[in-house]
């Protein structure tokens, strides 16, 4: 698995391609990505169209890539043509994924 990602300054965006099986091997190329999340980045799109196969340490890494847009204020977007990569994706993006608002 590999990942790579490139920032587009002009365009205010992030793209994130990741190759391969996405399992933990990916953790260290995520996390240098998130280090571009900055005030100014408006878009980030994570390109998942070369991954063969997702595993569940994929998936939690996918869910902190979108938590870490989210605390940004940056819109993310997932690629995909694979069906399964689709649904598990929209369950780490739907609302009721994030934490819930605290009540005073």
């Amino acid at each position: 698995m590999s990942v790579s990602f490139e920032v587009i300054p002009e365009e205010d965006r992030l793209d994130i391609l990741f190759e391969g099986n996405l399992d933990v091997s990916v953790w260290q190329g995520v996390y240098d990505a998130c280090k571009q999340f900055c005030p100014s980045l408006k878009v980030c799109i994570v390109d998942l169209t070369r991954v063969r196969r997702v595993f569940d340490s994929g998936i939690a890494i996918l869910g902190l890539l979108h938590a870490r847009a989210r605390a940004c204020g940056t819109t993310d977007v997932f690629l995909t043509d694979d069906p399964t990569i689709r649904t598990r994706v929209a369950a780490i993006a739907s609302p009721c994924w994030h934490q819930p608002s605290r009540i005073a």
